[in-house]
């Protein structure tokens, strides 16, 4: 999605002051990333694939592991790269139950 840029990157991988952000549920980091990405950067970002997309890009840290994914060179392609490989019709239901039962037990969503 166009709004990512390296910011969000550290906010995900919980580099360089977000650290806090690494094991928060998925509903905060995606109000968190809302909120810095500001009103210049978020029109035309919708908050129900934000947090989906978010959903989809923790499920990739965790499989390359969070010290591979922070030693990626090019994160963002890796992510679409390894995402479309995974899902190249877009992601069934059935998926997305599992990413979503898979996220909500690493990161203790309620």
């Amino acid at each position: 999605m166009s709004y990512w840029r390296s910011e969000e990157r550290r906010r995900l991988l919980g580099i360089a002051g977000y650290e806090a952000l690494r094991y928060a549920s998925t509903v905060v980091v995606t109000d968190k990333v809302l909120q810095l990405l500001g009103q210049k950067h978020s029109h035309g970002c919708n908050r129900i694939n934000l947090h989906k997309e978010i959903i989809i890009v923790r499920n990739f840290i965790r499989e390359v592991s969070l010290d591979e994914a922070k030693k990626l060179k090019d994160f963002w392609a890796s992510f679409y790269t390894w995402k479309t490989t995974q899902w190249p019709n877009g992601i069934m239901p059935e998926d997305w139950h599992h990413l979503r039962t898979e996220d909500a037990a690493a990161y203790d969503e309620e």
